[in-house]
């Protein structure tokens, strides 16, 4: 099982702890929790006892709650995009998927602007890169909200194209987290 620990000083997720089976916690910072300072690199793979000993590790008491976490994206312009929903919306059915095709500056701008861990993209497994993306059209172009670690990896692997579901604009009120 993987928990995720979200800081509300940083207002992100900045590490992840998976519990092992005897009850300890494997650290594993993520980018935020380096860049607040809140972690170091060396932390990386760090196991304490139990949940209680992280909270003494970072210095604070630590909250658990099995609340579903939501997934964003933040979109330029748009703003915090809740994920979780766009998914299940793309999962009714109702909208099509539709191919696309990669270029090297559609992988460079992601990579760039879409906070895209080239690392993380290289380890997704192959079978995650037939999963379709989730994009939005907006009016005179779509933005991938979902899926753009896969379309670095497709790029990477030799692949020039992808598909994605394509949702209306008209879903932004259902999806933009106010």
């Amino acid at each position: 099982m993987a928990m995720q620990v979200y800081d509300t000083d940083v207002g992100k997720v900045v590490a992840k702890l998976d519990v092992l089976p005897d009850k300890s916690v494997r650290l594993r910072p993520t980018k935020h929790g380096i860049r607040s300072g809140k972690y170091s690199k060396s932390d990386h793979g760090k196991v304490l006892r139990n949940l209680e000993a992280f909270g003494e590790y970072i210095g604070q008491p630590v909250a658990y709650t099995d609340r579903p976490l939501i997934e964003t994206f933040r979109l330029d312009g748009i703003g915090e995009l809740n994920i979780t929903t766009a998914k299940q919306i793309a999962a009714s059915g109702r909208f099509p998927v539709v191919p696309i095709t990669l270029t090297r500056e559609y992988v460079t701008h992601t990579l760039r602007r879409r906070g895209v861990s080239g690392g993380k993209a290289a380890r997704l497994p192959d079978e995650a890169l037939a999963v379709p993306g989730i994009a939005l059209w907006m009016g005179d172009h779509m933005e991938i909200i979902d899926g753009n670690h896969r379309v670095v990896a497709r790029w990477r692997r030799g692949f020039r194209d992808y598909s994605v579901v394509l949702l209306p604009s008209s879903v932004l009120p259902d999806i933009i987290m106010l």
